[in-house]
C-alpha cells in the first residue's frame, strides 16, 4: 500500500514538472515568435470579408380546370 502511494506521490510531482515545462515552452514559443516577426517586419494582415449574396426565385404555377358538365 505505500509503494502505491508512493508510486501515485512521484507520478502526481512528476506531472506538474511536466505542466510547468509545458506551460513555459509554450510563453517562450510565444515570446520568440513575436521577437522574430519584429526582427523580420512581419505584418500581421487580418481581412474579413463577408459576401452574402442570396437569391430568392419563387415561382407559383396554379393551374385550375374546372369542368362544368351538365349532363342530365
Amino acid at each position: 500500500m505505500w509503494i502505491l502511494m508512493w508510486i501515485l506521490m512521484w507520478m502526481w510531482i512528476l506531472m506538474w514538472i511536466l505542466m510547468w515545462i509545458l506551460m513555459w515552452m509554450w510563453i517562450l514559443m510565444w515570446i520568440l515568435m513575436w521577437i522574430l516577426m519584429w526582427i523580420f517586419d512581419v505584418d500581421v494582415d487580418i481581412d474579413v470579408d463577408i459576401d452574402v449574396d442570396i437569391d430568392v426565385d419563387i415561382d407559383v404555377d396554379v393551374d385550375i380546370d374546372v369542368d362544368i358538365d351538365g349532363g342530365y
